[in-house]
């Protein structure tokens, strides 16, 4: 049940017109899901990106959420998460018409243990 919940709340969330103007997501298809919404902005590009993390069933389901603002880079977004207790990195390529996402962050797909370079959606 509190999966559910979770999922329709970050379901929502990207759906919501003002939240961002690009949203993003990826299922690795063992429990961990991530959905990352970006808008480019005169400053940089400023992301959020939700991990759920529904891959061990001894344990509770967990939602991970980071936030920052990245360089504005042609044809990529690189975010940081360096003040979390497991530092790590997403990088979101643009160019071409299926973005592919490369994630490094706890409770999202890979969660940095091997490189996962997948097509998004």
């Amino acid at each position: 049940m509190r999966s559910t919940i979770l999922a329709a709340a970050l379901i929502l969330g990207a759906a919501a017109p003002a939240a961002a103007a690009f949203v993003t997501s990826l299922d690795d298809g063992q429990g961990r899901k991530a959905w990352l919404r970006w808008e480019p902005g005169t400053g940089g590009v400023r992301w959020s990106l939700s991990c759920l993390d529904m891959s061990d069933p001894r344990k509770p389901d967990e939602l991970f959420t980071y936030k920052g603002i990245a360089p504005a880079e042609v044809g990529f977004v690189e975010g940081r998460a360096d003040d979390v207790a497991v530092p790590g990195r997403f990088v979101l390529g643009t160019r071409g018409l299926s973005p592919y996402l490369q994630i490094w962050l706890q409770g999202c797909p890979a969660n940095g243990r091997a490189v996962l370079i997948r097509q998004v959606r």
